[in-house]
């Protein structure tokens, strides 16, 4: 019976630890990217983001990508958008959030915007990783990996403001092999 209950746990725990890989691994590429596009992947994400904090209010404007935007920069403006809302959430104290994904022919506009504290945005980006904003850092390289602009506003007690502005057509910079690699 003793060995019988300790397979059993061991069983459970092992469903627990694959159930959590899969979780990972969804999050990291989630199925939705490819198969639908980056605003169905954003709205998938927010059902869940939802279930997890209720007390955030979320709105969004999403345009549909229609699947012909490339891949990769599909990827990064995901990542950029799970990074900023994950930001919202461990340090801004917000209520609100919201998701603007626009595009045309030139260019595509992703804006998480919260309702927070705020902070005071350095005049210098190398000034944004000594104070441990490492998540702008590493939101920067990635927009400048596929040529694009990462603007942040942020009033302190009125909240945060994050546009990244890319070409549709990805430009990649020169200095991409420095850059951490994405899965």
């Amino acid at each position: 019976a003793e060995l019988s209950r300790k397979v059993q746990l061991a069983n459970e725990m092992t469903q627990q630890v694959i159930q959590g890989l899969r979780n990972i691994s969804r999050d990291l590429r989630p199925p939705a990217l490819s198969a639908f596009g980056l605003e169905q992947a954003i709205y998938s994400h927010i059902e869940r983001f939802e279930e997890l904090h209720p007390e955030l209010e979320i709105h969004t404007d999403l345009s549909a990508d229609g699947l012909d935007m490339d891949e990769r920069m599909r990827l990064v403006l995901f990542r950029i958008y799970q990074n900023a809302v994950s930001n919202v959430v461990r340090h801004a104290e917000a209520k609100s959030i919201w998701v603007s994904l626009d595009m045309d022919d030139q260019k595509v506009i992703l804006i998480i915007k919260d309702d927070g504290k705020g902070f005071v945005v350095p005049e210098r980006w190398v000034e944004l990783a000594r104070n441990g904003h490492l998540g702008l850092v590493g939101t920067r390289e990635r927009v400048e990996a596929i040529g694009g602009l990462l603007e942040i506003q942020s009033i302190l007690g009125e909240g945060t403001t994050l546009r990244v502005s890319v070409p549709r057509v990805p430009q990649h910079s020169g200095n991409t092999g420095s850059l951490p690699a994405l899965p």
